[in-house]
């Protein structure tokens, strides 16, 4: 790596430095150093040079392990079924422990009900817990998301336009599930066998309902043809999350991530000309839906949240378009996610820091078949960079700390102003004692997604 590739942020090593700091030093003297400058930026360097030398691998693993035994692994991006993941809250929180997180948030689309069982959960792990939400939203002519984070749920269920809007979401996003239900009975997907018998495969309202949760999704109907095309053929069984990739959401041009494997339609293209199966240029039944970017912005500032733009480059937004989110009220940016190349992060990361932005890393996960490993980079690294649970908290934000309520007395319940928020606070603090934890580990099955009137 090249000393201009690194940025350097502070006082520190340069790059020639942190590469022999790498090679002679032992993992407690990098975490040590990265401990003391809080120049967390760095480790990709230093990981570089451990990945790079094979017998630097014990101790790549050993200043992995060490992330992880002091707490400093993050992860404030995930789903769970109620919105479009597989896990119920506590599954989410329980399996994410079990890999080492020790800071996180559920962050569902455009709901907020499934928070106090992920919170509950999190206190009987131990584990350090901000509240978040995902709304949806559409800005010119592409869908993004906002996070949220930090708000007191309390306060947000008192708050009658933003539980309103959130049932207008909800609402809609029935309304879609309906129409798109009508669609697949008009347009059905047609499987041919080798009799020469057409089955076909649609969706119906009483399928859609059976989920538990409370927010369909493609997930939900990706998860029904799943189901329909294995009973038809034992050839034609495939993880639900690839349906759902393939006949709804393998053609976004707009979309410009690595988080699907491109090659999903490919490997199965024979199968499909085997059985006859046309999936269409645009994708099957496809219905718009989503707010304004700036009323999601809004609702998320009114309750007291923190709003974060999330991966900007899967819709290969702009400097300009962020320029214009921070100035309705954008405090900060998704950019350690998994849906980002190098390169991606590299631009979103300098942008960020240009308009005083705070950065954030989650992957947006979903479930273990969808895309990147919970609180784990492209390259299987624990996240270790962006805010911390700490950070959230000095800028005003409602967090649990092994879930105890750390909500900054001076600034209660309030929207962080500008200069807190504005800031760019990007380094984890000291880290705390490893505390154990309680609780039961969870059994990954993917299937409790079902209600007992589904199953």
């Amino acid at each position: 790596m090249a000393k201009e590739d690194n940025i350097v942020l502070g006082q520190g090593l340069d790059v020639e430095q942190l590469q022999k700091l790498a090679r002679e030093g032992s993992a407690e003297d990098i975490l040590e150093y990265l401990q003391q400058t809080g120049l967390w930026d760095q480790v990709d360097v230093i990981r570089e040079v451990l990945r790079s030398d094979p017998a630097l691998s014990g101790k790549f693993e050993r200043l992995e392990q060490l992330f992880i035994k002091n707490r400093l692994v993050r992860e404030f991006h995930v789903h769970s079924s109620f919105s479009d993941g597989l896990f119920s809250p506590a599954e989410l929180i329980e399996f994410a422990a079990e890999k080492g997180i020790a800071q996180m948030s559920v962050t569902d689309h455009d709901t907020i009900e499934g928070i106090e069982e992920a919170r509950d959960a999190a206190e009987r792990v131990g584990m350090d817990f901000v509240p978040g939400v995902e709304l949806s939203a559409k800005w010119q002519d592409k869908t993004v998301h906002i996070l949220g984070y930090g708000f007191d749920v309390g306060r947000a269920h008192k708050d009658r336009e933003f539980m309103e809007q959130l049932e207008k979401v909800r609402q809609s996003d029935y309304r879609w599930a309906m129409e798109i239900c009508k669609k697949s009975q008009q347009e059905p997907i047609i499987v041919t066998t080798e009799d020469g018998v057409e089955h076909k495969i649609f969706v119906t309202e009483d399928e859609i309902r059976a989920f538990k949760g409370d927010m369909p999704s493609y997930v939900q109907f990706g998860v029904v043809i799943a189901r329909k095309l294995a009973s038809i053929s034992e050839e034609l069984s495939m993880p639900e999350r690839n349906a759902e990739y393939i006949f709804f959401r393998k053609l976004e041009p707009h979309l410009a991530t690595e988080s699907c494997d491109p090659g999903l339609v490919e490997r199965y293209r024979p199968l499909f000309e085997k059985f006859k199966i046309n999936v269409p240029a645009k994708g099957c039944w496809r219905v718009e839906r989503f707010q304004s970017a700036e009323n999601a912005v809004n609702s998320i500032l009114k309750i007291g949240g923190l709003p974060v733009l999330s991966h900007p480059g899967e819709q290969e937004l702009t400097e300009q378009d962020i320029k214009e989110m921070a100035r309705m009220g954008i405090r900060g940016v998704e950019i350690y996610s998994y849906k980002h190349s190098p390169d991606a992060l590299k631009y979103y990361a300098a942008i960020a820091r240009k308009h005083g932005l705070f950065i954030t890393s989650g992957t947006d996960f979903h479930d273990p078949w969808s895309r990147g490993k919970v609180g784990r980079n492209r390259q299987g690294e624990v996240l270790v960079k962006g805010v911390s649970i700490e950070d959230f908290r000095d800028m005003g934000a409602v967090v649990y700390e092994n879930s105890k309520s750390l909500t900054n007395e001076n600034n209660q319940g309030q929207v962080p102003n500008q200069s807190q928020a504005g800031r760019s606070v990007e380094f984890a603090a000291f880290p705390r004692t490893l505390r154990p934890r309680s609780g039961e580990k969870l059994k990954l099955d993917p299937s409790p997604i079902l209600n007992s009137s589904g199953e």
